[in-house]
């Protein structure tokens, strides 16, 4: 073996042990924690608490799709949810229904502050905050 497979072969396996201990690391009560605190830093943060309760903060599921067609297809895919989510709204307004718009919201807050949260922390881990 040359220099140069060698040390494609080091850095691979430091990549591998990187991967694992990361992948170990999510499953941890350190992450669920620093998720958590992240969470509740967030929520006391009012710019980010407006971005979550509008538009911005639905959370559509993230599909890795490239190429035209993928955006395309993509795009499609938001319009449905869309077409989901707003008539329960709608519906509920109609109805006088507060838990159900509650709900609606607040499963849209979690999720995209949550989200956030994740990512920060994660961002954390390599020291790319």
């Amino acid at each position: 073996m040359g220099y140069v497979e060698h040390i494609e072969l080091e850095r691979d396996i430091a990549e591998q042990n990187a991967t694992r201990r990361f992948e170990e690391w999510l499953g941890s009560d350190e992450y669920q924690n620093s998720v958590q605190l992240q969470l509740e830093a967030l929520l006391c943060n009012h710019d980010m608490l407006a971005e979550a309760i509008g538009a911005d903060g639905i959370q559509y599921p993230q599909k890795m799709l490239g190429g035209v067609l993928a955006s395309a297809r993509r795009e499609r895919e938001i319009e449905y949810e869309d077409s989901v989510y707003y008539p329960k709204i709608a519906l509920a307004v109609m109805h006088g229904d507060a838990l159900a718009i509650g709900q609606l919201i607040l499963n849209q807050i979690k999720s995209y502050l949550m989200g956030t949260a994740k990512e920060m922390v994660e961002a954390r881990y390599y020291g790319k905050d």
